[in-house]
């Protein structure tokens, strides 16, 4: 039996509020408290990204294509927010950089 619609979008409300929400809470945590910016993306990558392709390979193994549909479609929101997060990190050296030029 083939996973259904409602199986990939479970998983990709899922991805998306774990991964996408997940970094957001890592991140204002971690300015609320004073972490750093590059230990901060770190702890972001650490709770968002960390085993989910693992889990999507050994779901494909050990059970059945249908159980290993979530983990895979995680693993593209997975890409999505690596790319968004490379976007926003851009956007911050570029701000750093401009506010720099003017000061000197």
């Amino acid at each position: 039996m083939k996973p259904g619609p409602e199986v990939l979008a479970r998983a990709s409300i899922i991805g998306i509020l774990s991964i996408f929400g997940l970094g957001y809470l890592i991140q204002a945590a971690s300015k609320k408290l004073g972490v750093k910016e590059d230990r901060s993306a770190s702890f972001i990558l650490l709770g968002t990204v960390k085993n989910s392709g693992f889990a999507a390979v050994i779901a494909l193994a050990l059970f059945s294509e249908k159980a290993s549909v979530p983990g895979t479609v995680i693993s593209v929101f997975i890409v999505l927010y690596l790319v968004w997060i490379g976007i926003q990190a851009e956007q911050r050296r570029k701000i750093q950089s401009g506010s720099e030029e003017r000061r000197g």
